[in-house]
């Protein structure tokens, strides 16, 4: 079919198709109308728009998960709450080992407080020279050179002349000594054994020898015998204030010491047998030799700017063995002596001897042993403290500066 149509008048041709709105032309040559076609408008129908297909819901109820989430929840709530509840319980009521570690000792599992309260005795010397200060494990006794050949053998003789100095045609030998104390206040004030600070004592009464020995070296050097105290681990100085001429006891002075722990004293001369006491002090730490030659062996120190450099941590923690009281006697000079089963040994010197409630009833001061012919131990020993009712006049004489806690019964 044909797109074009001629004029019916002359024939001229023309579109046979003109846009729906346009109207039939006039043949321009002639006039005629020309008879065109209207094209009709195509209407295409809007297709009705579809929603999008929603998936299926799944999130139907799971009664079973929510229970089991429902119950971790309280489960967590309730140990949240136990926690909270044990705190506040702990807070209120603490442990021994939780109380302050000041005021008088109550409870001898405080470690807390015993270890501020039980200390460590070391005698030394300090030499100090244009304004540096080395100490030394030792203070200087003098022996007569008849003491020296009766008690070396010639090796051990030869060692010491040549390696110690002499003064006044006195042979200057290394004394070595250690033991333990205990505060009674809480400003410092400790008790040893007498034996503890013998050396230190007499090293004292000795310092025209260190002033000659001064005189020797350098006129810039200094030479003081020390004494040392560790508590917690450190160390402070301390002097003999008290000195007992009758027991093996003495009192000490502590330097830098305030507001510590400190033990009660029982002022009883009885004490039931079976009573539960705790030996406390620093075994470890006894330097005591097993024959002279071994004690030449301790001169190797060659002096530490700082003492706690002689000392490995587990040396500086105190020693508890527990035990039980087994009778209570006069023992002559040596006055009333505690016998018990709580383990001594020589550092244990000067350490207390506590009951669970934290009272002190005796110094640790002897342990006795038995040898047979071949020098090996027959039996257990005996392990004895010096009661501190026998020490009870010389420590209340000196109650105008020393304030003690006493107790006159055992709980």
């Amino acid at each position: 079919m044909s797109n074009k149509i001629p004029c019916s008048g002359c024939g001229k041709i023309y579109p046979l198709w003109i846009a729906a709105d346009a109207k039939p032309a006039n043949c321009s040559e002639c006039g005629a109308r020309v008879e065109q076609r209207q094209v009709q408008p195509v209407i295409v129908a809007e297709p009705n728009p579809t929603p999008p297909v929603q998936p299926e819901s799944t999130n139907k109820p799971n009664f079973g998960l929510i229970f089991f989430n429902t119950a971790i929840i309280g489960v967590a709530l309730l140990l949240i709450i136990a926690v909270i509840g044990v705190g506040i319980v702990l807070y209120k009521f603490k442990t021994p080992t939780e109380q302050p570690n000041n005021g008088p000792i109550t409870d001898v599992r405080n470690e807390n407080s015993l270890v501020r309260a039980v200390g460590l005795v070391k005698t030394a010397m300090a030499r100090t020279d244009r304004s540096q200060t080395k100490y030394f494990q030792f203070v200087w006794e003098t022996k007569s050179h008849d003491e020296i050949e009766e008690t070396y053998n010639r090796e051990t003789q030869l060692f010491i002349r040549r390696s110690f100095p002499t003064i006044q045609n006195l042979q200057l030998m290394p004394s070595f000594s250690s033991g333990s104390c205990f505060l009674i206040t809480a400003d410092g004030f400790a008790i040893t054994n007498h034996h503890v600070v013998e050396a230190y004592l007499v090293a004292m009464e000795d310092r025209l020898i260190y002033k000659q020995l001064e005189d020797q070296i350098d006129d810039n050097v200094s030479i003081t015998p020390e004494l040392l105290v560790y508590l917690d681990g450190i160390h402070h100085g301390a002097e003999v204030v008290y000195d007992s001429t009758e027991y093996d006891f003495a009192i000490l002075k502590i330097d830098g010491i305030s507001d510590y722990p400190f033990f009660r004293l029982s002022s009883m001369d009885s004490i039931p047998r079976l009573t539960k006491v705790t030996a406390l002090g620093f075994p470890a730490s006894s330097n005591e030799s097993l024959n002279p030659e071994e004690d030449m062996q301790d001169w190797k120190n060659e002096g530490s700017r700082d003492p706690r450099n002689w000392f490995k941590d587990s040396d500086l923690v105190y020693v508890a063995t527990p035990g039980e009281v087994s009778k209570v006697s006069e023992r002559g000079s040596h006055g009333l002596v505690v016998q018990h089963t709580a383990t001594i040994d020589s550092g244990n010197s000067g350490g207390p001897l506590v009951t669970d409630g934290g009272i002190v009833v005796g110094i640790n001061t002897w342990k006795t042993t038995k040898l047979d012919d071949d020098g090996f131990v027959v039996g257990v020993g005996m392990n004895l403290s010096l009661s501190i009712h026998s020490v009870f006049d010389e420590i209340a004489e000196q109650n105008s500066e020393i304030k003690v806690k006493w107790v006159n019964s055992l709980p």
